[in-house]
């Protein structure tokens, strides 16, 4: 009898200790489980604040502008931005809350990891706002560029636009993932090297391209210099009085009152008569 209660002893001091380190650790797990439930609903609230903030200031239709809501949809999400803004607001709550109920806890290894984590979100939310920012300009930098294409006269100028797009949306990137900590010598090199690339092919082109413009912007020079407004000749059979010599082309009004409109690059090298120099007060 007496050896079955020594053998049973050990066991039963064991279990008591453990039994009381549960006890004395149960105001732990309330307090924890306390602040949990406090946080998720203060993180509710914030994120429907936050959100509905978010979206008086207009930012869902800046989304539609720079094309933040497109990016969106094309990664299959379907939330808005406001209440995307809204959904970062309320896990880091969640993710302080649970960094209070950890050390609550007494865990201070995970609750080290998770201090870091949180110590993270910031640099996030500055790398999203790079890369908000830079579409914006992107988006602004595409339509300048498609806009001067077009004004001379380029086919290929929405080309040029997105190629433009493109080169700052790279930039815009690697922006980004330098503020998250990330190494990007690499990625900047290869950067470096493709906008280069870029811009030697966009030079070419732009320079092929405007060669016929830039032939006739010097042809009008010569024309100018051979011709007045006033000026009374005749050409191919026809005769008029110069009404105009613009930048690419010259006008004249021929006997019959209509307007005859000739590229310069073609006049100086036409044959024609002049059969009357305009007086010096003449408009």
């Amino acid at each position: 009898m007496n050896e079955a209660l020594n053998s049973t002893g050990p066991m039963l001091g064991t279990i008591s200790g453990a039994w009381q380190k549960i006890v004395s650790f149960m105001p732990n797990i309330a307090g924890a489980i306390l602040l949990m439930v406090v946080g998720y609903f203060l993180a509710r609230l914030a994120h429907k604040v936050i959100t509905s903030v978010v979206d008086k200031l207009g930012v869902s239709r800046l989304a539609d502008t720079i094309g933040v809501t497109r990016a969106l949809r094309r990664a299959r999400i379907r939330r808005k931005v406001p209440e995307l803004v809204g959904l970062v607001f309320f896990w880091v709550i969640i993710l302080l809350f649970i960094v209070l109920s950890v050390e609550v806890l007494g865990l201070d290894k995970v609750s080290s990891a998770l201090n870091e984590m949180l110590l993270y979100f910031p640099k996030v939310l500055a790398a999203l706002v790079i890369i908000a920012v830079g579409l914006f300009i992107a988006q602004f930098i595409q339509g300048l560029v498609e806009t001067a294409a077009h004004g001379v006269g380029l086919e290929y100028s929405r080309n040029l636009g997105k190629l433009a797009y493109a080169g700052i949306i790279i930039i815009v990137v690697s922006l980004a993932i330098g503020e998250l900590d990330i190494e990007t010598a690499l990625l900047n090199a290869v950067i470096i090297i493709t906008l280069s690339a870029f811009a030697l092919a966009a030079s070419l082109s732009l320079g092929l391209a405007t060669k016929h413009l830039s032939k006739a912007i010097v042809s009008g020079v010569y024309v100018r210099e051979l011709l007045n407004v006033g000026d009374e000749i005749e050409i191919d059979g026809q005769r008029g009085v110069v009404e105009e010599v613009s930048t690419l082309k010259t006008f004249i009004r021929l006997d019959d009152e209509s307007l005859l409109s000739i590229p310069n690059e073609q006049l100086i090298q036409s044959t024609y008569k002049l059969i009357k120099v305009a007086s010096p007060n003449s408009d």
